[in-house]
């Protein structure tokens, strides 16, 4: 990918996370800044130069808040997730961009609705504490309902033979039961802690248990930091949130690990292939 198209990538996602901020902030609903998008925010106050995605978090209750009340479609943009969507193979939300095209190699295997551009927001759930058996247990089951989901979607294909032939026997016992039973066996189990409690966990983190849990009040509490042309909100204590993910986060990886996360199989940005960003927000013409 050169690094024109990139930009236009990033000016693209922040147009849509400049869109679910205006709309969180209307419906008091609170949101932050996480991984390599709250990273891009502290080290570079915008995207890391090589980044391709935002993300952003919610706690659970503003999480269902949001996605009950931003619906399905939004004038131009897109929720998709399990429950809009029955092909979709992920336990988080996305908002996708219409009229745009954003195709990576992984979701080409799938017959999904919706593949415009898009931003990942991602629900943080109650934790007791960020080790111990239980937590352990319970996000190993939640991993195994979603592998379940996958393949009654037909998103895992192993290409081994014992494990092909397993999968067969998974599916076939799996027939009768509805993606439904799965989709709300794994909400349950999400919510079981209260809210009372000390840590809050990230199941659909990317960087393993340990480094997606965190003590409350390390994620509990916002303040805003600066994210290319605008304002975020963030967790108060980035610092330790960054810390626990990416240890001296203000060092900068080696190059041959500065690299977009995603491998893109088709693209189209439509009118947004001449998105430029001002001081007066965002404009779409070729001049």
């Amino acid at each position: 990918m050169d690094s024109d198209t990139l930009r236009k990538i990033q000016l693209t996602e922040l147009y849509i996370l400049d869109h679910v901020s205006k709309f969180c902030i209307e419906h008091d609903i609170k949101y932050f800044l996480i991984g390599g998008t709250l990273l891009g925010a502290v080290r570079h106050q915008g995207f890391i130069p090589w980044d391709d995605d935002i993300d952003i978090g919610m706690l659970r209750d503003d999480y269902e808040k949001f996605c009950k009340l931003f619906g399905t479609r939004q004038r131009e943009f897109i929720l998709q997730n399990c429950r809009t969507e029955n092909m979709f193979h992920l336990n988080y939300t996305k908002i996708r961009l219409n009229e745009t095209l954003y195709i990576t190699r992984p979701s080409k295997r799938l017959n999904i609705k919706e593949n415009g551009i898009w931003i990942d927001v991602f629900p943080f759930d109650n934790a007791k504490n960020n080790k111990g058996i239980f937590l352990y247990l319970r996000r190993s089951f939640l991993l195994f309902l979603l592998k379940l989901r996958r393949i009654k979607i037909g998103f895992e294909n192993p290409q081994h033979k014992i494990k092909k032939s397993l999968l067969n026997i998974i599916i076939i016992l799996l027939k009768p039961l509805p993606l439904k039973c799965i989709d709300s066996m794994y909400e349950q189990v999400s919510k079981l802690i209260s809210n009372n409690s000390n840590y809050l966990t990230n199941f659909s983190g990317r960087y393993g248990l340990k480094k997606s849990t965190f003590k409350r009040e390390a994620i509990g509490s916002l303040t805003k930091a600066r994210f290319e042309n605008d304002y975020y909100y963030v967790p108060s204590d980035y610092h330790t949130y960054l810390s626990d993910v990416y240890g001296s986060y203000l060092e900068l990886p080696p190059l041959n690990k500065r690299k977009p996360h995603h491998e893109i199989v088709d693209i189209d940005l439509g009118k947004y292939k001449h998105i430029k960003l001002t001081k007066k927000g965002f404009r779409f013409d070729s001049n």
